[in-house]
């Protein structure tokens, strides 16, 4: 519920995823078992390595260690190679050896006290790998035996993001919005138009992304209760507007396994020409995919702000993005914490508006 507000001087700007019986399935086993030699696995023939020492009925954990289970995770772009024993990581390093070949990282690769090697570096995915270490190598009085030795780095899992951490659209250019995008076909854009009065309503989904879907309708509700309160306070009336939802599908198809740039084009919203506060997130149009951006607020807007606080004196200086040039007549608002806004004045022929702590009358949102 929003109420009118009485004198206060405490504010801060805010501008922001048969198994058959017969022949027939020995005839799956036996190719299964070939595909595991030639190191092209399928995820499924790595099961195996769930029976740790019965792959090798030679093993003595007196005389031998090994390794027990291998763990790829694709979306860390890692592997994990647990091993019955600890071992020194430079006994790894100068032996440990991935077939097809691939440049492992050592410097950001791990070992644990548990006897976990944790494998980073540039790996292919959706191919299998061997892991070779020298069948005679000796650590302490134990030599290694080789029980598990393979694995399937499955693909990629999808992935969407925001470029950066950048919250400004220029209003008067192709109003891009650049995200990032891996193994996605479609995003899905959804952006919701915030009123610039009930901005710190967005401000708590960037937070809380779970609310998403209550904002518009808290949207509604706060515009309609402004309208009697702004009557009596005409200074903040151009800042309240109608919210909108709008969404839209862009394809995005890229190489598989690979992180490529999308730039989404914007100029689909009503009322492009205007500038807007909007509550944007992207995501896979896949069903069932979890891929999504955090909800983000941006401002698709003409104005350049900068400030200079100090003691209980604001100086703000307002410029257009295209031009450069100073903007005269601004109008600017100032939030508080308590989630109060007031009038703060105008930028003057310079694009200057300086402000000293005082009382101002406001509302409450």
């Amino acid at each position: 519920m929003m109420t009118p507000s009485g004198p206060s001087s405490s504010f801060h700007l805010t501008f922001q995823k048969a198994r058959r019986a017969g022949a027939l399935g020995s005839r799956l086993v036996v190719l299964l078992i070939w595909a595991l030699a030639l190191g092209l696995l399928a995820p499924a023939g790595l099961a195996a390595q769930e029976r740790g020492k019965s792959l090798a009925p030679g093993f003595d954990p007196k005389k031998h260690f090994t390794v027990v289970k291998i763990e790829p995770d694709a979306a860390r772009e890692e592997v994990r190679l647990r091993f019955s024993q600890p071992l020194d990581p430079e006994v790894l390093r100068g032996n440990l050896r991935l077939l097809p070949r691939v440049k492992i990282d050592w410097d950001r690769s791990t070992t644990s006290p548990n006897g976990v090697l944790t494998l980073r570096g540039a790996f292919r995915y959706g191919a299998g790998y061997l892991v070779v270490l020298p069948e005679h190598l000796r650590v302490g009085n134990k030599t290694y035996l080789k029980t598990v030795n393979s694995f399937f780095m499955p693909d990629r899992p999808p992935k969407v993001e925001f470029v950066g951490p950048q919250s400004v659209i220029e209003r008067d250019s192709r109003q891009l919005l650049h995200v990032r995008a891996q193994n996605v076909n479609n995003l899905k854009f959804e952006g919701i138009r915030v009123p610039p009065l009930l901005l710190p309503l967005a401000l708590a989904v960037e937070k809380t992304p779970a609310g998403w879907d209550r904002l518009p309708g808290e949207l509604k509700s706060g515009a309609e209760g402004l309208k009697t309160l702004l009557q009596a306070n005409h200074e903040l009336a151009p800042f309240q507007a109608l919210p909108l939802d709008e969404k839209q599908l862009f394809p995005a198809a890229g190489e598989k396994n690979q992180r490529w740039a999308v730039s989404l084009p914007l100029n689909f919203r009503q009322g492009k020409e205007s500038g807007a506060l909007e509550l944007i997130r992207v995501y896979d149009n896949e069903a069932g995919s979890a891929a999504a951006t955090q909800p983000r607020v941006f401002q698709i807007t003409n104005l350049g702000l900068t400030y200079k606080h100090g003691g209980r004196q604001l100086l703000l200086w307002v410029t257009s993005l295209n031009a450069g040039a100073p903007l005269a007549g601004v109008r600017v608002l100032g939030f508080t914490r308590d989630m109060e806004v007031f009038p703060l004045g105008r930028t003057n022929a310079d694009g200057v508006l300086m402000f000293e702590s005082q009382d101002l009358k406001g509302i409450s949102l």
